[in-house]
């Protein structure tokens, strides 16, 4: 696999050849400021300084002076860029720094440099996995009669909930259940005030981005239906995208759960996650 040095190595490489090739071309290369003016419907063109009045009549578009301007111009400013692009690729030759594992690694103290060290990508699901498993504020609504026990042992408010829980898990998914979430809403005043909510699911992704999954299970109820609602609505003002960075899953009109969606979800989650 080829590297960035060696890519840059390369650049310069073809960059330092074609700057001998101009040096030995015989064209003497000249920044110069060509000048037209058009008189009678025909162009004629000068050399001069763009302060001198002093101008060098060069003659019509297709005069050899003309020709002979612009390929000292030409030249003139390809070698100054390639001399520019030259010195800037030298210097990030000298302090770029590899950053792939052996490379890092050698920049550690000797004595540990022979010592297994995590994968990069398995450090970062350990972070995941630590702030999953991290005390935090949840959902304080009283739970309901029916005890839904997801595969980990916690309890879950619903049945389709758990179905959701335990599929997450099964995935490896780092993820928090009904947490509390403070959000951005503006009042009835014009007032911005911090509200919380909780969201369903919330999952952190190795990029930094999270994601909320929110469930709705009771659609029949209108309580329910304008509450889901307004939970929306707040996602949405806090930035979170449809689609994106929030997914709504939902049981059917008779209470049912369809499991090729659930399935669907987890495939577009595990999408954020290249390392599981």
């Amino acid at each position: 696999m080829t590297s960035f040095l060696d890519l840059l190595s390369q650049e310069l490489q073809n960059m330092k050849a074609e700057l001998r090739e101009l040096s030995q071309n015989q064209v003497k290369p000249e920044k110069v400021n060509i000048i037209v003016k058009k008189e009678k419907n025909r162009l004629y063109y000068y050399k001069g300084a763009k302060n001198n009045n002093k101008r060098t009549y060069l003659g019509g578009p297709g005069s050899v002076k003309l020709k002979k301007a612009l390929a000292s111009a030409y030249k003139a400013v390809l070698m100054e860029s390639l001399e520019g692009n030259i010195n800037l690729l030298e210097t990030i030759q000298n302090k770029y720094i590899p950053y792939d594992r052996n490379h890092i690694i050698k920049q550690l103290s000797p004595c540990v440099q022979d010592l297994d060290f995590p994968n990069t990508d398995n450090m970062i699901m350990s972070e995941l996995f630590l702030w999953m498993h991290e005390p935090y504020e949840k959902n304080p609504r009283e739970y309901p009669r029916t005890v839904n026990i997801a595969k980990d042992g916690t309890r879950v408010r619903s049945k389709s909930e758990c179905i959701v829980y335990n599929a997450l898990l099964d995935a490896g998914i780092p993820f928090r259940y009904d947490p509390v979430m403070s959000f951005r809403i503006v009042d009835s005043d014009g007032r911005i005030i911090v509200i919380k909510k909780s969201p369903d699911f919330q999952i952190r992704c190795p990029d930094g981005s999270e994601i909320l999954v929110e469930h709705a299970g009771m659609l029949k109820s209108d309580g329910y239906a304008v509450d889901l609602a307004s939970k929306m609505q707040i996602y949405l003002t806090n930035g979170y995208i449809i689609g994106k960075t929030l997914f709504v899953t939902s049981d059917d009109v008779n209470g049912g759960i369809d499991s090729a969606e659930i399935e669907d979800l987890i495939k577009m989650l595990s999408a954020r996650f290249p390392m599981l």
